[in-house]
């Protein structure tokens, strides 16, 4: 944004420069809200990408009365975003089931390894 400054004496004008950053390059949310509309969709599909780095085939469907999911069909993990939705909301939805994947993933992780260590007692 260019301003200028009022006429010096001299008769010439001065302008100044004013730096503005967006909230995308600062990182910080426009008027103190939380991203809506500033490249969510950009990074819903930085989220489908990661979530398909991690096995995951992503389709998005109207699911009407069906709630947003992920499952395993036939040793396939797959996620299901609901198409009716923002993008907003699909990014959330996303969010939701990697987190749940993830919790799941850990703990499995954390019965396996508790179970590979259990010693088993045998009388003589």
């Amino acid at each position: 944004m260019i301003a200028s400054n009022p006429t010096p004496a001299g008769g010439h004008v001065q302008p100044s420069r004013k730096t503005v950053q967006s909230p995308v390059m600062t990182g910080a949310a426009p008027h103190g809200g939380d991203f809506d509309g500033v490249n969510v969709v950009q990074r819903l599909q930085q989220r489908i990408q990661a979530a398909k780095r991690i096995g995951f085939q992503v389709r998005t469907e109207v699911l009407g009365d069906n709630s947003p999911t992920w499952c395993e069909v036939a040793g396939k993990k797959m996620m299901f975003l609901d198409l009716a939705q923002t993008a907003g909301e699909q990014l959330q939805q996303l969010e939701d089931m990697l987190r749940e994947f993830e919790l799941q993933e850990l703990a499995l992780t954390s019965k396996n390894e508790n179970s590979g260590s259990a010693t088993t007692m045998t009388e003589n």
